[in-house]
């Protein structure tokens, strides 16, 4: 029997360097496709690839514009059926559903069409816009809201397990810039073209302009054929329904959804609709832990065909990549909730004004998020750039605690600068991480569970926010306003008190009020540090070297088989 050729013999006669020669631990894990020697010809290239990325990153766009449109429409919504009671669930049904279906979506990426179950999903979503923007009554809104939710669950992961499967791996970072740093902006727009539709035509225009925006990428992508991150069998088999559906993990499923819609109804309730000492609230968070401890049990059980395998976590880049994650996205989101409030109550601007104040931060970021994803991809290493990041984050939080209403135009926006930036450099670099120490059957997976914490980590912390606000403008009042009734100016809202109280006493309520508002800023800062150790454990990977070790892997594996047919 002939030798096989080994890898560093291919390698020579390819002129690449092993995996030895690089000598620094750079390359862990295998990312390559276990199952299939021919992943290289499935990546796309030219006009198919930037179609598909146009496409990507109009629904991506389209996701985060939701996430904020609603904010400034909610008023004339409740106004519309009537429904102040019920503007809690506005936001919770489709955080709920977004969040607990998109671990399960990462498992129908797995063994599905991607092409497929990507454009099934932006369809849910654009049915859910429909359903809002036809609604006649707050139930069937909310319904609508709900359905957006079910199928926003399966779009942004769609978007990112695709580039996956449409790149090599050192080209991923720059096409998830270029997404990102787009889709960044419709966080800032949302608000803005939000208040203009509601202004100027009607609230329901808010969920009719996603109808186009998702049509085009369906028309756009249902011509293009898209490579699959699913899980590729020996030649000859393939899954039968049966084992796809036990595959799906749907009992885990079943455990993993109540408990975080459990923790995300706790969250959003404590404090507001109850207090966090009442049974409601102390009946959610203890059924929230008993059933995450159920499907903890059902996952180890399960093991590598669970919803989330735990054996995913006792990889170090993974388990970092989650955290850091969570927390960025957390800081993120409490500086774009809470930073609007400080210009509408402490600067006097409007709704809209506030919302273009927010231009610093957003352009930053999104300018910052491509950047980085372009010298990633040019220098090969992600890590440096979120160790950076993350550091900047942290001092753009700490000088943010430092605002006064005597702070000029000058502080906030040099403050929103540094901040966009920073963060720009963090965003993707967790998707990037994992995806360089993962092999390509769990890849569906494991983008799910980033994506996952990227929105969880967003609503956890907008909670936490919260709690910290209401107990610190509780106690400011108290100290710079104490001749005024602490419950109504907090019943009143952020910019009705003023109608309530003597003009006398306003200045305080506005220091009171910064003071809760900076305090949030810590917990940013908080954050920001976590991301900074945390970012340490995603290990200092060469993509353009592990792209190349890659590719002399595939040439082994082809030079083996062809060696076994010619012995045969």
């Amino acid at each position: 029997m002939a030798d096989s050729p080994s890898i560093s013999e291919v390698a020579e006669k390819i002129d690449l360097p092993t995996a030895e020669s690089k000598g620094s631990g750079e390359v862990i894990g295998d990312s390559t496709d276990q199952n299939s020697g021919d992943e290289a010809s499935q990546y796309m290239t030219g006009v198919r690839l930037y179609t598909i990325i146009g496409g990507l990153t109009m629904v991506a766009f389209l996701m985060m514009l939701d996430s904020t449109i609603v904010t400034t429409a909610l008023p004339s919504i409740t106004g519309t059926f009537n429904s102040v009671k019920d503007i809690g669930w506005y936001g919770s049904a489709y955080l709920i559903c977004i969040c607990t279906l998109q671990p399960l979506s990462g498992k129908f990426y797995q063994f599905y069409s991607s092409k497929l179950i990507f454009l099934g999903a932006v369809a849910v979503f654009e049915l859910g816009s429909l359903l809002c923007a036809l609604a006649k009554s707050s139930t069937m809104f909310i319904i609508g809201r709900a359905v957006a939710g079910c199928g926003g669950a399966g779009v942004l992961n769609g978007a990112f397990t695709i580039i996956a499967a449409a790149a090599p791996l050192d080209r991923r970072p720059k096409l998830l810039g270029i997404m990102i740093g787009i889709a960044s902006i419709g966080v800032l727009a949302g608000p803005i073209i939000g208040g203009a539709l509601t202004e100027h035509v009607t609230w329901r225009w808010c969920f009719y302009l996603n109808l186009p925006i998702g049509g085009i990428t369906i028309f756009a992508i249902s011509f293009i054929k898209v490579p699959d991150a699913k899980i590729r069998q020996e030649e000859g088999s393939k899954f039968s329904l049966k084992e796809k559906l036990h595959r799906l993990d749907l009992p885990g499923f079943s455990l993993f959804a109540p408990s975080i819609a459990m923790l995300l109804l706790a969250l959003e309730w404590g404090g507001t609709k109850y207090s966090w000492n009442s049974s409601t609230i102390i009946g959610l968070f203890c059924g929230a832990g008993g059933t995450f401890l159920l499907f903890l049990g059902c996952e180890y059980y399960r093991r590598e065909e669970a919803m989330l395998p735990l054996s995913l976590f006792r990889n170090r880049v993974i388990s970092c990549a989650v955290i850091a994650t969570a927390m960025s996205q957390g800081g993120v989101y409490l500086i774009f909730y809470y930073l609007p409030t400080w210009f509408q109550v402490v600067k006097g601007q409007s709704p809209t004004s506030s919302g273009i104040y927010l231009l610093p931060s957003v352009g930053a970021m999104s300018i910052s998020t491509a950047l980085a994803g372009a010298l990633v991809s040019r220098i090969g290493y992600y890590t440096p750039f979120i160790i950076v990041g993350s550091a900047g984050a942290a001092v753009a939080a700490g000088l943010m605690t430092t605002l006064r209403p005597s702070s000029g135009a000058a502080a906030w926006v040099c403050y929103q600068l540094l901040n966009g930036a920073a963060q720009g450099f963090i965003r993707q670099q967790p998707i990037t991480a994992v995806q360089a120490v993962i092999s390509k059957d769990q890849l569906a997976v494991a983008i799910s569970l980033v994506t996952f914490c990227q929105m969880f980590g967003s609503s956890l912390f907008i909670s936490f926010g919260q709690l910290a606000f209401a107990n610190s403008l509780k106690t400011s009042l108290g100290k710079y306003a104490p001749e005024v009734d602490a419950s109504k100016i907090l019943n009143a809202g952020a910019t009705n008190f003023r109608s309530l109280v003597p003009e006398s006493s306003i200045p305080g309520i506005i220091l009171a009020y910064n003071h809760a508002l900076t305090t949030t800023f810590y917990i940013a800062v908080g954050t920001a540090c976590t991301t900074f150790v945390t970012s340490f454990g995603l290990k200092w990977i060469n993509l353009k070297a592990k792209k190349k070790e890659d590719e002399i892997n595939r040439e082994v594996k082809g030079t083996n088989t062809e060696t076994k047919k010619d012995e045969v």
